[in-house]
This record gives C-alpha cells, structure tokens and sequence, in this order.
C-alpha cells in the first residue's frame, strides 16, 4: 500500500503559500469582540479563549465560524 498524500512542484507551493498568507492578512471583523483583527490574530484569540474554557475561566467556549 502506498502513502496517501499530495506531490507539488516548486510553482504549486508558492501559489498555495501565497494564498495561505493573503487569508492570515486579510482583516475582519471579530463576531465575538466588534474589532478588526486579521486571521492570523483569530488563531491565538480563540487558542486563548479555548484556554480559558478548559480552565474554567469561562462556562462556554465562543467558536469562531467562517462563512
């Protein structure tokens, strides 16, 4: 059996990368908090709001949903 997975040359990485990183720039406003933040800063927003869930800080966890 082979390994599942996905072969790109050089182009194809540059072009995903690329795309990753406009999404982690591009800005939004944050349902939870009313303020403009980029993707990139909802990732550590919500990994310190999970936190604060899992310590019992806050009673329930506010997910973030995209579209």
């Amino acid at each position: 059996m082979t390994g599942i997975g996905v072969t790109m040359n050089r182009q194809a990485k540059r072009t995903v990368l690329s795309g990753y990183e406009r999404r982690m720039q591009a800005e939004i406003v944050h349902p939870i908090f009313g303020y403009k933040v980029s993707y990139r800063r909802v990732l550590e927003v919500q990994a310190r709001l999970l936190a604060r869930f899992l310590s019992r800080e806050i009673k329930e966890y506010p997910a973030f949903v995209t579209r």
